[in-house]
């Protein structure tokens, strides 16, 4: 549905549907206008057929705020109740088109809207009971935008298992399950309220963390780093000892930043780990978010900064 997961625009605040066909849609309203109806060119399609085609549309006012334009609907727009055709909406007004009623939403409504909607995704995965890719897609999105509109810092580290083909090919694939299983449920033990765990594709991990400091980030990372090296997997009665290499990004927010650029960098992070022998951890930090590495903390069994870390 066109505009119910495109929120890179910088938000002013939001839709959310409290009754309708369409209940639980949330959309942030940004500095572009947004039309709402049936029609499949709207920014917003609803379902609802008691809509007009182009019902509404919702832009920019004047003085910063969000005004709402009826379109020449045929069974007309309601605010708190009363039928209008221009009116500039405040947080909480309650937008009636058909069927569907809307709220409006504040910016730190709509925060809390996007965010408690990936929470109620509850899909894990079976092997690993990490996130799923599509929770992990919905929030990235989420946390883009949030981060575009205030400026904050977003962390998105890429976990890799080293030599996990090689055990694979020589014990086999259960093999593999088996070991990527176990780094799963122990990567979730070093991370905080603040990060989301989620498996990324067959042999990679995601890790989103959400704080304003890198190196809150990074201290996760090289904890990671120093717990998967901490494990071992029992294959046919031969203890298989294991390593992981860490690509982490953190960027910070602005009007380009996306969800793919983020990716990049991560990716491109984890890389340059595996370049450098794996068992480390390599990060890039955005200039303007720039801090003094961490002293290592004594929980972190002596690792050191980035690529150096060796085997």
């Amino acid at each position: 549905m066109p505009g119910s997961d495109d929120i890179s625009l910088i938000p002013l605040g939001g839709l959310s549907v409290e009754s309708g066909p369409d209940t639980g849609l949330v959309v942030a309203v940004g500095e572009r206008p947004l039309t709402v109806g049936r029609e499949t060119g709207c920014e917003v399609r609803l379902t609802d057929t008691s809509c007009s085609r182009r019902h509404i549309r919702v832009l920019p006012g004047p003085s910063e705020g969000v005004v709402l334009e009826d379109l020449g609907s045929a069974n007309g727009t309601f605010v708190n109740g009363a039928r209008v055709s221009k009116v500039e909406l405040h947080p909480g007004d309650l937008i009636g088109i058909g069927e569907t009623a809307i709220r409006f939403l504040s910016e730190a409504e709509l925060v809390g809207a996007l965010r408690q909607r990936t929470m109620r995704v509850t899909e894990k995965d079976p092997l690993t009971q990490a996130c799923t890719r599509r929770l992990f897609d919905m929030r990235l999105r989420t946390e883009v935008t949030l981060a575009a509109r205030s400026g904050g810092v977003l962390s998105l580290a890429f976990v890799a298992i080293d030599a996990l083909d090689e055990l694979s090919r020589r014990h086999g694939a259960q093999a593999g399950e088996r070991v990527l299983q176990a780094v799963g449920l122990a990567l979730g033990g070093y991370l905080g309220d603040n990060a989301l765990l989620a498996r990324f594709d067959d042999a990679t991990f995601a890790v989103l963390v959400i704080d304003p400091s890198p190196n809150t980030a990074y201290l996760a990372a090289e904890r990671m780093c120093a717990g998967i090296e901490g494990l071992s997997v029992d294959i046919g009665g031969q203890s298989l000892p294991l390593t992981g290499s860490i690509g982490l990004a953190s960027e910070k927010g602005r009007r380009d930043l996306t969800g793919d650029g983020v990716i990049s960098r991560a990716r491109a992070q984890l890389d340059s780990a595996r370049e450098a022998g794996g068992n480390c951890v390599s990060r890039w930090v955005h200039p303007s978010a720039r801090e003094p590495i961490p002293a290592v903390s004594g929980d972190l069994r002596g690792t050191v900064v980035g690529a150096q870390r060796k085997p």
